[in-house]
This record gives structure tokens, C-alpha cells and sequence, in this order.
């Protein structure tokens, strides 16, 4: 055990009657946070029909001054693969990912710091999630910071966010 935050993986090979212990996939470096907005290195999941799983959560973008989306995939989820950055220069928290079952496209829907606050953005992948493109603003207006409730821990938008395919779109909730 390292003593810094991480995000791990348990799994169950008995249909969740009993569970191994946590693998880690990845370290997670929260010393970039938006200051005054509560956004926890939560992460999120998603399998394919393959059974490959991929994790995504954020973190301290490599060489940046804010933060980004990273994932990684396992086959079984007790081997992963390493890290890789999705979001570059964006100041991304609080992912959320969901796979095209038919294609094996990935989406990610995040939260982005700006100046003016707080908007949601989405990224693709290609067929398979082999890369992503670029990202998509999906709010119509930034929420100001001051328009949050406070919390012990910051001003909260909301904490969870969901991304789903129907019709072939990603669908963001």
C-alpha cells in the first residue's frame, strides 16, 4: 500500500457471493482540485458485451495545471492496463462512461472548469474506443460557482452523472 488515493477494482468469480481483494488500477493525484468546487476522484465502470471492462476516473493531468479523464481496461478485472489520458487541457472531473454494446464505442461525459464555470462535456471514441475525438459541449450555459449549494467539502453540482447508448447516440443523464 502506497498511502495515496487510488482507484481499485474487487471482483467476484461466483456471481458476488464472495469478492478477492482490491486490485489497484491506478493512483490518483487530487492535489489539482477546482478550488471551492466539490469533485471527488470519483470513478465509473462500464463492460463490454466481450466482458471487457473499462474504468474511468480523473486525476492530475500529466505536465497540467488542472485536471483530466483517464481509463483503463481489463479482460477479467484483475489485470489492467495502464493509464491512459483521455481529456487534455479541459480541467475535467467527475467522468462518467458508457459503451455502444453493437459497435464497442465508448463515451465519457465530464465536468469542465472554465472562467465562467461549470459545463458538461463529451467525448467518443472511434469503433472499439481505439481513440477518442474531440470534445462536445453539452450545457447550454455554465453554472457559476455561486449558483451551487455549499457543502462542507465545496460548492455541488451533483456528484453522478450517466451516459447510456439508445440509437446509436450516447445519451448523457
Amino acid at each position: 500500500e502506497t498511502g495515496q488515493f487510488g482507484v481499485a477494482a474487487s471482483r467476484s468469480i461466483d456471481g458476488g457471493a464472495t469478492w478477492g481483494p482490491p486490485v489497484r488500477i491506478a493512483d490518483v493525484d487530487s492535489s489539482c482540485a477546482i478550488r471551492g468546487f466539490r469533485a471527488f476522484p470519483l470513478p465509473s465502470a462500464e463492460s463490454e458485451t466481450s466482458g471487457r471492462v473499462w474504468a474511468a476516473w480523473h486525476s492530475c493531468e500529466p505536465g497540467g495545471p488542472g485536471n483530466a479523464v483517464f481509463v483503463a481496461t481489463s479482460p477479467d478485472g484483475a489485470v489492467w492496463s495502464a493509464p491512459s489520458v483521455v481529456t487534455r487541457g479541459r480541467d475535467a472531473v467527475l467522468p462518467a462512461i458508457g459503451i455502444e454494446a453493437a459497435t464497442g464505442r465508448v463515451a465519457i461525459a465530464y465536468m469542465r472548469s472554465r472562467t465562467a464555470g461549470i459545463d458538461v462535456e463529451l467525448v467518443q471514441s472511434a469503433p472499439g474506443g481505439s481513440r477518442f475525438g474531440g470534445a462536445r459541449r453539452l450545457s447550454a450555459q455554465s453554472m457559476r460557482l455561486e449558483w451551487m449549494p455549499r457543502t462542507t467539502s465545496g460548492r455541488m453540482l451533483a456528484d453522478y452523472i450517466s451516459v447510456d447508448y439508445a440509437g446509436g447516440r450516447p445519451l448523457v443523464v
